[in-house]
């Protein structure tokens, strides 16, 4: 494989997955001693086709890859599974003509690759990956098809039926809910169990809330991966606890929460604060409602009226019969305490939600002093505006979702650029 084949299969497959990264475009000489990918430093990933290439080529970001001490499923751990999927493809594919028709298919082989643990028949993840992809232009009775498989290969086949046997047979399609009711099978896709679950308290704070018992068995065990179909025709892939996968609109999107908080840079109320922003950016994009959050920095919680003129937006003191309602149910408690479902739904709330650098709630539902002349929408616009205070984050009600930093975290010019976090 040529270097401009590799670049081209970089950017094209690879690079829209990670947030935030940049393709170096020239390649570097690279040690045939050295692996196919290496994580040079916290904001350097060297990779290349093979061991044996010559060259490499470096993917960078401003904020920091995931290490393995971060979690069990890195931008490393991503980017081993595209070489291995390449090398598994028939030599000089890169060159055909079919080449755009092989890997058309690549995301969802990408996909079993990173998530499937040893032990675990890939086709047999592949195969449930299809046929939720075909439910999802279909629908049952009028309704829109839901579906969720949880494969276990450390599981024994108790059954002698397999998956493929089951969903051969139409009333498959409405056996099980997508989020509290799913199919279990072993690591060749035969037949374990019918697993109804309870939604843990609290749920798992690396997925959405909805799929909360989902994403709990998953994190019960290491050897376990989930596959949800939801009601938006959206394909989820959850391993360890987390969402790691989704499939929307026909892309497949890669999750990393470790490094989606690390981008948020501060606030300095702390990484408590940050995950639950993130679990909640999470609850609102697959909830469909969307959002626009703001944190901001200690020095500017005072400016309030500044950045929200409109005084019955804000929670203290409490002026609209909103504001009033809102503050009796939160009871003075920060944002990271509490319910989660609760923070979604101040966060459906039209308008922004600002936090200060300790989680509590400013104001909801607050339309923002924007700078004439802002462009793509908004939400987005609010999202800048709240980014040179502190953080601002959108999250589009059709599931887009971007970030900003402002002067505590390191960001290209302007300062207030909105980047890609989870689409």
């Amino acid at each position: 494989m040529t270097p401009d084949h590799f670049r081209s299969l970089l950017r094209q497959h690879l690079l829209p997955l990670i947030s935030g990264a940049v393709l170096v475009p020239k390649p570097a000489p690279s040690p045939g001693a050295r692996p196919a990918v290496v994580l040079r430093s916290r904001h350097s990933l060297e990779i290349k086709p093979s061991q044996d290439a010559p060259w490499c080529f470096t993917i960078t970001r401003l904020h920091p890859f995931a290490s393995a001490s971060d979690g069990p499923v890195t931008e490393k751990a991503l980017a081993k599974a595209f070489v291995e999927g390449l090398a598994a493809m028939p030599p000089g594919f890169e060159a055909s003509p079919y080449a755009s028709d092989l890997m058309a298919r690549f995301g969802r082989r990408l996909v079993a690759r990173t998530l499937c643990p040893e032990g675990m028949d890939r086709s047999a993840v592949l195969a449930a990956i299809d046929q939720l992809e075909a439910w999802s232009s279909r629908s049952y009775e009028g309704h829109p098809i839901v579906a969720a498989v949880g494969f276990s290969a450390a599981g024994r086949k108790s059954s002698d039926v397999s998956l493929q046997e089951a969903w051969a047979e139409d009333f498959s399609a409405v056996l099980t809910n997508s989020f509290d009711t799913m199919l279990v099978a072993d690591g060749n896709g035969q037949l374990l169990a019918y697993a109804a679950m309870a939604p843990p308290d609290p749920p798992p704070p690396l997925a959405p809330v909805r799929l909360g018992a989902v994403a709990q068995w998953c994190g019960q065990h290491p050897d376990r991966l989930a596959l949800v179909l939801n009601r938006h025709a959206e394909l989820l892939a959850l391993r360890h606890g987390q969402l790691v996968f989704a499939r929307r609109a026909g892309r497949w999107f890669f999750l990393g929460p470790e490094a989606i908080v690390n981008q948020m840079g501060g606030p300095r109320g702390g990484e408590e604060l940050r995950r639950a922003v993130y679990a909640s950016c999470l609850d609102a994009s697959f909830a469909g409602t969307g959002a626009c959050l703001g944190i901001l920095n200690k020095e500017f919680s005072s400016r309030l009226r500044e950045i929200a003129p409109e005084a019955n937006d804000h929670l203290r003191p409490p002026l609209s019969a909103k504001a009033r309602l809102l503050h009796q149910a939160i009871n003075g408690q920060p944002f990271p305490a509490l319910d989660r479902r609760l923070r979604q739904e101040i966060l459906a709330i039209d308008g922004a939600t600002i936090l200060d650098h300790q989680g509590q709630i400013l104001a909801a539902g607050a339309i923002l002093k924007v700078p004439g002349g802002s462009s793509g929408g908004g939400r987005r616009a609010a999202a800048q505006a709240l980014s040179t205070y502190g953080v601002g984050i959108k999250v589009s009600a059709d599931a887009a979702s971007r970030a900003s930093s402002g002067p505590q975290a390191p960001a290209p010019p302007p300062r207030a650029a909105v980047r890609r976090v989870f689409d």
